[in-house]
Parts: structure tokens; sequence; C-alpha cells
């Protein structure tokens, strides 16, 4: 698996200069925003550009899933957000959308910075761990008009460097795994390139990646103490479906597709205690 993760970087690299040219993104630097979510809305709005990266060294609103405020220190972190708009949005598969940004990036960062022997996993539906600690996060916000999709924003959270223990969560920073210097602004750069380069000019099929997304959650066929609308359960991890749906199965062998709100991962939460 990861020789395949190291092949396909690989390809990436040696194709990106000619293929790139097909899709014209601008990236814009800040040192401090409210939020690049927010900021690279507008930008969609008022620019005429299909992609826009926006960076930042600081959020004064960072947000992660379900609204929940994102913390990060100045220049500590990767903050970034990928807003595509106009025919780009329209070539996307919004089904497998979700997921499958999660296994881009997780793939991507560990085939780039050599994480084998302790590779990032992902925890359902897209946070980013490491040795069991959170790493970071991916949000993703779709703006409709009526029912089309007008703008994508694929946002990336990640700790890089810096002191994370004033947050509520255990936390990781990739720089513990890492000996090389770590700039927040090139991974946010090689990163949306790799999205771009794997959603518009592909080197996986779509099954090829719902395989590794199964392979590299937390907790996968393996049974473990969990809190499904607020009920302590033992249940085990079977995959996703096609609809990026995490399935659980129970003890009575009964097959559930909790919503993403609902399911507490208890055991995680012993073990980082």
């Amino acid at each position: 698996m990861f020789l395949n993760y190291q092949l396909n970087v690989s390809k990436f690299r040696l194709f990106s200069a000619l293929n790139m040219h097909h899709i014209h993104k601008k990236t814009f630097f800040f040192n401090a925003l409210q939020s690049t979510q927010d900021t690279a809305l507008e930008l969609l709005q008022t620019q005429t550009i299909p992609a826009v990266l926006v960076i930042a060294e600081y959020q004064h609103k960072g947000r992660g899933q379900r609204e929940n405020i994102w913390h990060a220190p100045l220049k500590s972190s990767v903050l970034c957000t990928l807003g595509l708009s106009g025919p780009l949005v329209t070539a996307l598969p919004v089904e497998s959308l979700y997921w499958k940004i999660a296994v881009l990036t997780q793939s991507y960062l560990n085939a780039r910075y050599g994480l084998f022997d302790t590779p990032i996993r992902i925890k359902w539906p897209n946070d980013l761990y490491i040795n069991f600690k959170k790493l970071g996060g991916i949000l993703i916000e779709i703006t409709w008009l009526g029912n089309r999709m007008q703008y994508v924003r694929m946002g990336l959270g990640l700790n890089v460097k810096g002191d994370f223990s004033t947050l509520q969560h255990s936390s990781a920073q990739l720089s513990d795994f890492i000996t090389t210097p770590l700039e927040p602004t090139e991974i946010a750069e090689g990163w949306a390139d790799y999205i771009l380069q794997e959603l518009f000019f592909p080197t996986l099929h779509l099954d090829e990646l719902k395989s590794l997304y199964e392979s590299a959650l937390m907790g996968i066929n393996a049974w473990h103490e969990y809190h499904l609308h607020e009920v302590p359960k033992t249940l085990q991890i079977t995959g996703i479906d096609d609809l990026g749906n995490l399935l659980l199965k129970s003890n009575t062998h009964q097959v559930l597709k909790p919503l993403h709100h609902a399911l507490k991962w208890t055991w995680l939460i012993d073990k980082n205690t």
C-alpha cells in the first residue's frame, strides 16, 4: 500500500507540470484573517478564477466540523482552503467528495513525508490522527444554487510545529515525527496541487480510493467501546458505503449507519486520558 502511495506521488510530481496548466489556480497569502473558508468564498464570488488557494498564518475564527472552533497558534499550522467554482465544480461527484478528499490528504502526507512506521490515519469521517492523537482535520463546504453546486471549499487544518498543549483534545504535531524542516505554506501548496491532480487527472480509481480509505480508518475490523446516541455499545467498524457513511456491526450482527454527531469514540478518548 505504501508503495502505491510513493508511486502515485511520484507520478503526480512527474506529470503535474504537464497537467496543471489546464487549471488556473491563484494562491492568496494572508498573515491573519477571520477564516480561510470565508475568504475563499468571497474570492470565488468576486474573481473570475476557477480555483483559489487561501493560506493564512493565523485565523481569528477558524472552524471545523459542526461549527466547532479550530484553534492554532500563529505560524504553527497549515491553515488553508482550496476553493473551486464554474466547470470545475460541475465535474465533481458530490457523493464521494467528502471521503475522497480525506483519503487523498492522508495518503499524500504519508507518502510525501515518509510516514510509514507511524502513518497518519483517518478518524471517520475526516479527522487526521497520528499515534492516536489528533493531527488535523478537513472541512468541506458546498454552496448550492438551486439543485446544483456553485462553489466547493476544501479546508485543511494541520498541526505542524508549536505549542498545542492548550487544546482541549489530545493533539500531535507533524514535527514530532519528521526530522526535516517543515514550512506550513509549502505543505499547503503541495497538498492543493495534489488534490487538484487527483480530482481532475486521477491516478487512482474510485474503488481503489475507497479501499485505501477503509484501510486507513481508525478502529477498522476491531471491537471497541463507543457511545451511540449516548448509549454505550461494543461495535466493530467494517468500512464505508459508497456515500461515505460509516458501517458498524454490533455484537448481534446488526449493521448500523450512525450520523457523525451520534457517535462518540469512547475507546479513543479513554486511550488519551
